[in-house]
This record gives C-alpha cells, structure tokens and sequence, in this order.
C-alpha cells in the first residue's frame, strides 16, 4: 500500500503516516522502503541529505524541485537512519 492508500484506510493524513513509517525506520523496523518512495527519488534525496545534513527537511524538499515532498523525506530520513547516519543539529552540522 501506499502512503495516501494507508492513510485513507485509517483516517489520517498522509504526513502522519509518512512521519511514522520515518520513525519505525529509525528504530530498526524492516520496512520495504521501496513500496513507499522510488529508487529515483530516494537516490536523489540521499544526494541532498547528503549535502544538507538530517536535520532539516525544507531544503531536502526544496531540492527536489516539486519531484517529491515531505511524505518522502520523512520516509528516506528514517531510511538513511537505519543505515547509521546521524540525525545532528544545525549547530554540530556547522
């Protein structure tokens, strides 16, 4: 299921579920991160996570020029997390 499939069988809005499936990943949950966000855009995400650090989402989002949002960036944070980065604050980023 998709992240709007998942909230419209719940009731909720998709930010919702997407900030928690960004959790569940963090935690160590094995998700299939590819039913939720494609290959493309994830790879591209990564890039800019990269660049811009985890703390942030808006220049991720931003980044992305209108190809994806914050569902996503929630969902490939959690993601990049499950794989050891870092989440760090702005001031341990500078």
């Amino acid at each position: 299921m998709h992240v709007e499939e998942i909230a419209a069988a719940r009731g909720l809005k998709s930010s919702t579920i997407a900030a928690h499936i960004g959790e569940l990943l963090q935690l160590g949950h094995d998700l299939k991160v590819d039913h939720f966000v494609e290959q493309e855009i994830r790879s591209a995400m990564t890039e800019l996570f990269r660049i811009h650090g985890l703390f942030r989402l808006k220049p991720i989002v931003d980044g992305m020029e209108g190809r994806a949002g914050y569902d996503q960036a929630h969902i490939v944070r959690g993601f990049l997390v499950s794989r050891g980065w870092k989440m760090e604050s702005e001031e341990t980023q500078a």
